[in-house]
């Protein structure tokens, strides 16, 4: 019987996902080990540059072929079209079919490194982005779906904000590590 135990590797590039692809294909872990789902957020752009421009095929998805592992490609900003794609790849590995990749295409709205003004994208390009962002759509679905049905978007919004200045203001009380630590839990 297989245990249900899943790791979900999201990352926006795929290059610094291939070990866990071949990984999780060549060497058939059982699942009780654990099974492997790999979603890359396809956002555009490889750092600064569209990642059309240095890569050789059309779709990222076509990667997987080289691992044989199964893919799908999904709306990165429909949360509907995610969670169902996480949730066919989780129950396809429980039930021994291995690892399967997920491409989630979706925008960047912020730059690649704190600072980055992000002159290399056209006008109006982050605007659109944030007009299409999966909470935008989220929203824009659930009034859709639930007319009538009222959500407080905005108290949700002010309470995660305020909990994530919690988290940081209390990982800002965490000592500095000694260097003399740096090399502890280092292995090579």
């Amino acid at each position: 019987m297989l245990a249900e135990v899943a790791s979900l590797n999201a990352r926006g590039a795929f290059s610094s996902d291939q070990p866990a692809a071949k990984g999780a294909r060549v060497y058939e872990l059982p699942a009780r080990v654990q099974v492997r789902l790999l979603a890359l957020e396809v956002n555009v752009y490889s750092e600064m540059t569209p990642w059309r421009d240095v890569t050789s095929i059309d779709q990222l998805v076509e990667r997987a072929a080289g691992y044989a592992i199964p893919a799908v490609q999904v709306d990165g900003n429909d949360v509907w079209a995610v969670a169902q794609a996480v949730a066919e790849a989780r129950d396809r590995a429980l039930n021994g079919g291995g690892p399967t990749f997920i491409e989630a295409q979706t925008e960047r709205l912020v730059g690649h490194y704190s600072g980055d003004v992000q002159a290399y994208r056209p006008p109006g390009e982050i605007e659109a982005a944030k007009a299409r962002e999966p909470l935008v759509v989220f929203e824009q679905h659930a009034a859709r779906v639930w007319p009538g049905h009222r959500v407080d978007y905005e108290g949700i919004r002010a309470t995660v904000q305020q909990q994530i200045e919690s988290a940081v203001a209390e990982a800002r009380q965490i000592p500095e590590p000694s260097p003399d630590s740096l090399m502890e839990h280092l292995y090579a």
